[in-house]
């Protein structure tokens, strides 16, 4: 069901191409395509394929006419004749990615999905971003288990069917099947019939019944809820007034909500409509929480992700909703979210293909917190999810049976219904949720990184705080934890979680971060052995700035590195320092470092520094260990072959040597937002330190961190026009993990990777 019954469209007949010509012919189909009429419309761009109107502009949107009617297999035929031309945007390559995902072929899905990122229009599309985080997306689903068994219902016909809305008795759902109507009422976006609302007794045998006319209009009816106490229906309507449709600026037929009252036969009377309406978007698709006072729905509505969003709203004592708020960038995204569904228990479901699923629309479950924020959210997993779309998951009052919709192949029609029993109950575990804040304004940080790592210091989950600060990660009992937060421009946080000390009758826990702000400018340095590329710790450095007359005495730790945040400093400032550097054993030296600040960011003094030179007694025999960079695909974190190889030697020599520590620093080339980077830097290093930590022992040996696009090895960087014109060769060279040895031991060291410490 690509048709998301967001937005709906009267026909017209449509006329033989040939009635008014090839140019006529373009006008027609540009027309139907920008009424949402995409099956009219694909069919005049199929009849003018070959002709003088044929370019790559008419093939992208008779692609998109394919992909909007749920048709996966002409999407990507079309759209792999010209989305590598210049035509083609971000959007043509995303839907291209999810027709090749529809069809099964996912690796290929992957790689455009990776383009997609890199050709972000806006640079802060979600669903490169979900895509990014969830790149193992097919193990993790498998791994989750099934939930469900699902079968077919008996009642399905060989038209669109969905739904399953219980209610005493009764089995109420949507189905555009044939009826007795004179008049084909034909519904443009995908060419199919109207729908309208049936039900079924639940006994064995019983017969479909069409609700009778007063409430079955002539144009869409449907999806539907009921109030917890049975008395009121909710449901979905084409926006008619007197029998008659009514339409936006656009031509655009949208959709509205309506309730109606259910006398003791099961009849529908008094329909209101509501107050949240408009003739200019959608309003759609109504679920009720348990308690009666609360309404989830669908709308298009301005100020939204993109495409359908999932809000909810307060039900009054008049029956309006007031208090209408979006559900936020946990459950929306520039996608469609549709179809929501609340459970006794506060777990709300709903399907979008948007977040990272199998294909299609996918059912994902969130938990709703206490105070009514959304809580983690969980693809559903097979056999509720395949490649096609599936939706509409309905669960009973009792949580053991629903139902859902699905136009996967093997049914009986176009959408088809199907029996849902529970075999498992979804386990969130423990949420871990909190909002992120300025530590002196007390604003809100979106955007925030936050890595959940095991007593092992392995990352067994990261997250980005939405749009309001607020993060939310699924803990298991019986275990410990660290959560780290890191934000471009402050300082990170940690915090140990104990889950030993949760009570085994708490699902939630809150912790809020605080981040103190760090300075627009900082100065570092590092202090190495001249021979053996190692940092030095004990080195006493006497810093003097000559423009202030400000002295500090500092002594090196084992990173042999130093670093000053530079507050009330601004752009054209000059920085004038003297370092005096002495440690016994070694040549004491003397550096002066002069330099302007041009623009934000590190001063290094590491890249114009004389390494301190070693005169003791030489090292001996020792192994000499060579660490290389390891190097990364465009827009990628995943670890080459020959990266795990080199990795493979580091494991070797770490378990023969128990007392070596190193740091990983990954890095990102200059394209794509500075945000992004950042998250991908850490992924790079967050796959880097797991792969490693996995093999050896005491794994908190390995530290690692990502540094984004903030020390560029060469001259390639994109600020401020986001752009650059170096070869991609120069830019593989800032996509690497980089090796620092913090603690050798016995060991002798050969460092043969790039300076890390230089800001470029």
């Amino acid at each position: 069901m690509r048709l998301p019954y967001i937005a709906a469209v009267a026909g017209l007949l449509l006329a033989n191409i040939s009635s008014f010509g090839q140019s006529g012919a373009m006008s027609k189909a540009n027309g139907f395509y920008n009424k949402l009429d995409y099956f009219e419309a694909s069919q005049i761009y199929i009849d003018l394929l070959g002709s003088g109107e044929d370019d790559s502009k008419m093939k992208l949107r008779l692609a998109d006419c394919f992909y909007q009617i749920g048709d996966s297999e002409n999407a990507e035929k079309y759209y792999s004749k010209v989305i590598e031309e210049p035509e083609a945007k971000s959007d043509d390559i995303y839907q291209y990615s999810q027709s090749l995902k529809e069809n099964g072929k996912y690796d290929k899905s992957d790689t455009y999905m990776d383009k997609f990122t890199l050709m972000d229009d806006d640079d802060d599309d979600s669903r490169a971003d979900l895509f990014q985080l969830n790149k193992s997306y097919l193990e993790d689903i498998e791994n989750l288990g099934p939930f469900y068994e699902v079968s077919a219902a008996k009642f399905n016909s060989a038209d669109k069917d969905f739904g399953g809305y219980v209610l005493n008795d009764k089995i109420y759902f949507v189905s555009n099947r044939r009826n007795r109507m004179m008049v084909s009422r034909s519904h443009n976006w995908d060419g199919s019939e109207y729908l309208d609302i049936y039900c079924i007794d639940k006994q064995e045998g019983s017969k479909v019944k069409r609700l009778r006319r007063s409430t079955n209009s002539k144009f869409h009816e449907g999806p539907l809820c009921f109030s917890p106490d049975g008395q009121r229906v909710y449901f979905t309507r084409n926006n008619i007034l007197k029998g008659k449709s009514r339409r936006d600026e656009d031509g655009i037929q949208n959709l509205k909500l309506y309730t109606a009252l259910i006398d003791e036969d099961g009849k529908l009377t008094e329909e209101l409509e509501l107050n949240i309406n408009s003739n200019d978007y959608s309003v759609g698709h109504p679920t009720i929480s348990s308690d009666g006072k609360t309404i989830y729905f669908v709308s298009n509505m301005p100020g939204g992700f993109g495409g359908a969003d999932i809000y909810k709203g307060e039900i009054d004592s008049n029956g309006d909703i007031q208090h209408v708020r979006n559900l936020g960038s946990s459950i929306n995204t520039e996608g469609q979210e549709m179809f929501p569904w609340i459970d006794n228990d506060k777990n709300l479901y709903f399907s979008s293909d948007g977040h990272v699923g199998l294909g299609g629309l996918d059912v994902f479950v969130a938990s709703l917190l206490s105070n009514g924020e959304i809580g983690f959210v969980l693809n559903a997993g097979t056999p509720v999810n395949s490649k096609k779309d599936d939706f509409g998951f309905i669960i009973s009052q009792s949580q053991n049976s629903g139902y859902l919709s699905s136009n996967r192949k093997g049914g009986k029609g176009d959408d088809d219904i199907y029996l849902v029993k529970v075999i498992r109950d979804f386990d969130f575990g423990v949420i871990l949720n909190g909002t992120i804040a300025d530590s002196d304004s007390k604003e809100i940080l979106p955007g925030a990184i936050i890595r959940l790592l095991d007593a092992n210091g392995s990352i067994v989950f990261s997250t980005i705080s939405d749009e309001k600060g607020n993060y939310a990660i699924p803990l298991n009992r019986d275990e410990e934890y660290v959560v780290s937060v890191e934000k471009i421009g402050y300082t990170a946080s940690n915090k140990d979680i104990s889950m030993n000390e949760i009570p085994s009758d708490v699902n939630e826990i809150k912790k809020d971060f605080v981040l103190d702000g760090s300075a627009e400018f900082s100065l570092q340095t590092m202090v190495t052995n001249a021979k053996t590329g190692e940092p030095l710790e004990g080195v006493r450095m006497v810093i003097t700035n000559n423009v202030t007359g400000d002295v500090v005495d500092y002594t090196t730790s084992s990173t042999g590195d130093y670093s000053k945040e530079l507050y009330n400093t601004k752009l054209s400032d000059k920085l004038n320092y003297t370092l005096e550097l002495s440690k016994e054993g070694f040549r004491p030296a003397t550096l002066n470092y002069d330099s302007e600040f041009t623009k934000s960011g590190v001063y290094s003094i590491y890249a114009q520094m004389n390494p301190l030179e070693f005169v003791l007694s030489e090292l001996g025999t020792e192994t000499m260990l060579e660490i290389n960079a390891i190097y990364f695909d465009l827009n990628s974190s995943l670890l080459s072959t020959e990266a795990k190889q080199k990795l493979d030697v580091i494991v070797k020599v770490m378990n023969a040597n128990p007392e070596l520590k190193i740091e990983l620093g990954s890095h990102t080339d200059c394209r794509q937002t500075k945000q992004y980077n950042l998250w991908l830097s850490q992924k790079r290093a967050d796959n880097s330190a797991n792969y490693i930590m996995k093999r050896i022992s005491k794994p908190e040996r390995i530290t690692f961190r990502g540094y984004g696009e903030s020390r560029l090895l060469n001259d390639c960087e994109c600020e401020p026009i986001d752009d650059s014109n170096c070869p991609e060769v120069s830019h593989q060279e800032n996509r690497r993990t980089e090796f620092r040895v913090l603690n050798p031991g016995s060991l002798r060291i050969k460092n043969n990777s790039p300076n890390s410490f230089g800001l470029k």
